[in-house]
Order: structure tokens, then C-alpha cells, then sequence
């Protein structure tokens, strides 16, 4: 009798390995082409979960990198689904000309999570925007039909907003790509811009000491002017 019960626990145990035991996914373009539908389904929620429903088409959520960003995807199946999921990127430019599908994978993955769900952690190191496409193994992974409930949740781990840019970087910044010329530039734009030939004067000249200085010193205080000379600034700040 404990011989047939352990012979019959170990059919079962080979059974259920089985299952899962396939052929490792490789996405291609157009690997589903004639099965399902690769959709834009919007921007992934940060921080926080997405039902996905498929129904023969597969939906394709936008993140941004920025530069860095640090990401773990998860995509769980419900009733016993298998969950896959892939992510593309960077897409050239916005994203809107490259098809769905058809940029770099960076990440790819089946049963990394509980069980048969999916689970990616990545550091998307170049900026950018990416796609998660959401879906099953059938589907993703094998190019066959899309069917089936999901829940997408995207958490970011690092680098998750814009690094904000403080006002000397960005002045350097615009003199590196300006070079000797980013000084008149600046200067002409003042005359463009104040219509006080006396005033655009006084600031221009404000402007090009604290320029040919290498610690931009003066600049958070730009421009140094007496209240009864606020009056030409309006229409330049309206």
C-alpha cells in the first residue's frame, strides 16, 4: 500500500512538471501576426496595478527612463494563467513610428515570479520611452491565441522622476552648445525682449560680467534693477 501511494505521488509530481515544462519564449516581430493584436494601451501605472483582459489582442504599456530608472515588473495570471511579459526600448524619438513589437528587447521573462507568474527587474540605463507588453505565454511566448485575465503592477525603485537641472548647469549648459557667440545671442534676445534701449542696456551688461565669470556669480540675483524700471519688464514677463 505505501509502495502504490509513493509510486502514485510521483506520477504526480513528473505530471505537474511537466505543465510547465516548455520551450523557453523568444519574442520576434510578427511572431503573432494572424493570432492576436499588439495594441497601445496607454501609460503603466507607477506605483500601483492594472487589470488586463485579453481578448485576442495584447496591450503594450508605456514607461520613461530616465536614465537609470530602476523598475521591477510583475504580471500575474488568474485562474492558473501563465503570465509572460516583455519590455521594449528605447524608442527612437516619442515612440509613435516604431510598430509595436519591433524595438530592442531588453527584458524578457515567463515564470520568474510565484508560480507561473512573470517578473522583471531592470535598470532601463539608457533614457527614454519604453513599452511593457502584457501578456501569456501562449500568446508572447509561443505566437498562439491571446486569452485570458491579468494584473500588471510597475514599481519604481530608482531614478524615477527628471533630475531637475539647477541655474548654472543650465546656463553652462547653453554656453557649451553656444560657444564665444552665446553671449551676443543672450545680449540680442534682452534688446528683443526689453524695450527700454537703457534698461536691455543695463542688463546686458549685468549679464556678460556674470557670464566671463567662471562661477556664474551674480546669476540667481539676474537681473539687478530699480523698481522704477519694473514697468518696462512687464510686457517681457506677460
Amino acid at each position: 500500500m505505501y509502495s502504490a501511494r509513493l509510486v502514485a505521488a510521483s506520477l504526480l509530481v513528473v505530471a505537474c512538471a511537466a505543465e510547465d515544462d516548455k520551450a523557453p519564449g523568444q519574442w520576434t516581430p510578427g511572431k503573432g501576426d494572424g493570432a492576436f493584436e499588439l495594441f497601445e494601451a496607454g501609460p503603466a501605472r507607477l506605483d500601483g496595478s492594472l487589470d488586463v483582459a485579453l481578448d485576442h489582442r495584447v496591450p503594450a504599456y508605456r514607461v520613461e527612463s530616465f536614465g537609470g530608472t530602476k523598475l521591477t515588473i510583475d504580471v500575474k495570471g488568474r485562474s492558473n494563467g501563465d503570465a509572460y511579459v516583455i519590455v521594449e526600448g528605447p524608442l527612437a524619438g516619442d515612440g509613435d513610428r516604431i510598430a509595436i513589437g519591433a524595438g530592442a528587447v531588453v527584458g524578457e521573462d515567463d515564470d520568474s515570479g510565484n508560480g507561473r507568474d512573470a517578473r522583471l527587474e531592470l535598470e532601463l540605463a539608457q533614457p527614454g520611452v519604453y513599452r511593457i507588453l502584457t501578456g501569456t505565454y501562449d500568446s508572447l511566448g509561443a505566437g498562439g491565441a491571446a486569452t485570458g485575465s491579468l494584473t500588471l503592477s510597475v514599481k519604481c525603485g530608482g531614478t524615477c522622476s527628471r533630475p531637475m537641472v539647477d541655474q548654472k548647469s543650465f546656463v553652462r549648459a547653453l554656453q557649451a552648445q553656444g560657444g564665444a557667440g552665446f553671449a551676443e545671442y543672450a545680449k540680442a534676445e534682452l534688446a528683443s525682449l526689453v524695450h527700454d534701449p537703457a534698461i536691455a542696456e543695463q542688463m546686458s551688461a549685468q549679464l556678460a560680467t556674470i557670464l566671463a565669470d567662471p562661477n556664474l556669480t551674480g546669476l540667481d540675483r539676474f537681473p539687478t534693477i530699480s523698481l522704477a524700471a519694473i514697468g518696462a519688464l512687464r510686457p517681457a514677463l506677460c
